[in-house]
């Protein structure tokens, strides 16, 4: 099954019908996961997307696009974009950074268990699937729409 990353929701290709759908569980959205990044580093959500380099606000924006990049679907240039603008090679480079504190420190890995948590909880508490409908012209792709 393969998804595709928009902040709508997902578009999911599935080869087999009859489709029935009970629970499909849902990705976080890069919204969710840079709002809870930010809430628990107490600095704003618009601070994620912001040009400065300071450490104070670079360090939670890297943890936001590992994050991303490890439970989305999403690209790196399409994380790049959601944080700011930013090439996805400036997002390739926080994601391996930040992979390398979390396998080198016990204490960074605990930080990424608890904030995974955190986003997981968050899609958690979402409507998962509200409605399942094919689209015209192809009967193998559905479009999940949710509240």
């Amino acid at each position: 099954m393969r998804t595709d990353c928009y902040e709508g929701g997902y578009v999911v290709a599935i080869p087999d019908l009859p489709l029935s759908v009970d629970r499909i569980p849902k990705k976080p959205k890069l919204a969710d996961i840079k709002r809870v990044v930010a809430t628990h580093y107490a600095i704003g959500t618009p601070m994620m997307e912001h040009p400065h380099r300071s450490r104070q606000w670079a360090i939670p924006r890297q943890i936001g696009m590992y994050l991303a990049r490890a439970e989305t679907n999403c690209s790196y240039p399409q994380i790049g974009r959601a944080f700011g603008g930013r090439d996805h090679t400036t997002v390739l480079y926080a994601y391996r950074k930040i992979k390398a504190l979390v396998a080198a420190d016990p204490l960074w890995d605990n930080e990424m268990k608890i904030l995974r948590q955190k986003v997981l909880e968050t899609v958690s508490s979402q409507p998962v699937v509200t409605e399942v409908k094919f689209i015209a012209g192809d009967p193998a792709v559905v479009d999940i729409l949710s509240d």
